[in-house]
């Protein structure tokens, strides 16, 4: 394909990064955006099941400390309450019935890494700390935690 056709179909604007990393080659800009997009993809699995494998875990943590599967109706923050509001919000608009299980996956990975932030380890930290059984002592420090999973976040 073209790079003016590719450039129309991506927007400029996408590539743009990679026309200042390559000024005098688009075609190797271009080559470097699909590269990119290959190894973005290969991630994503992992990213995904991390997500998964997190927010379950911490639901079930929450569920044993809390001694109640609807932990979230126990949430004191505002902010947290409010993106368990729009999750809530995003299975009655699809014309589903919220379940905790529905709830637990329409809850982003911004939610669930938000959890490890320091303005909630006060109510929350305890649990968090249970649901990595398998981290060793020097690593299961919430900042520890909270740092490498904002990253991957941001990621």
């Amino acid at each position: 394909m073209q790079v003016a056709e590719l450039e129309k179909l991506l927007s400029q604007s996408r590539l743009a990064t990679y026309y200042q990393l390559f000024p005098n080659d688009k075609q190797i800009a271009i080559e470097y955006y699909q590269l990119n997009t290959q190894i973005a993809e290969s991630l994503y699995p992992l990213l995904s099941n991390l997500e998964i494998v997190l927010r379950n875990t911490i639901h079930n943590s929450f569920s044993i400390h809390f001694k109640n599967s609807n932990w979230y109706t126990l949430v004191n923050y505002p902010e947290l309450q409010d993106q368990i509001n729009i999750a809530k919000s995003k299975i009655t608009a699809s014309k589903n019935q919220i379940t905790i299980d529905k709830l637990v996956s329409e809850l982003t990975f911004g939610f669930w890494t938000s959890l490890f932030n320091k303005n909630y380890a006060k109510d929350y930290w305890k649990p968090l700390m249970y649901a990595f059984p398998l981290l060793d002592k020097q690593q299961k420090h919430r900042n520890i935690i909270a740092f490498k999973l904002n990253n991957i976040r941001k990621f």
